[in-house]
């Protein structure tokens, strides 16, 4: 019973932190990347939006790092909750690989849109 509530609650923790990076963090990058694009300048250009953008794309990576380490190890009581988090954890790890690839191609491309 112990194993299961334990369970339970890890479940709770890797759901609640993966809405909060789905709602909060990772439109804010979006939103952030864009503004970039939009102003056409280099990243160097916009020292504080860009310390902005690394500081939450660490952040979020972190996150998704705990939660992946979290999902590898945690046994869960319900066996449709690992496909489902998995599926959500590859998202968060797609759209993080979405937003460095804005930043390189912000840089890389000359007129700053793509």
């Amino acid at each position: 019973a112990a194993e299961l509530g334990g369970d339970r609650r890890g479940s709770v923790v890797i759901v609640s932190v993966l809405g909060r990076v789905l709602a909060e963090n990772l439109p804010q990058l979006v939103l952030q990347t864009s503004l970039l694009m939009a102003r056409g300048e280099s990243l160097l250009a916009q020292p504080v939006v860009l310390g902005s953008v690394l500081l939450s794309l660490c952040s979020v990576a972190k996150k998704a790092l705990e939660m992946t380490a979290s999902l590898w190890h945690d046994r869960f009581v319900y066996k449709w909750l690992p496909t489902l988090l998995w599926l959500a954890v590859a998202c968060l790890w797609s759209l993080l690989f979405y937003v460095c690839a804005k930043l390189y191609f912000l840089e890389a491309c000359p007129s700053r849109e793509w």
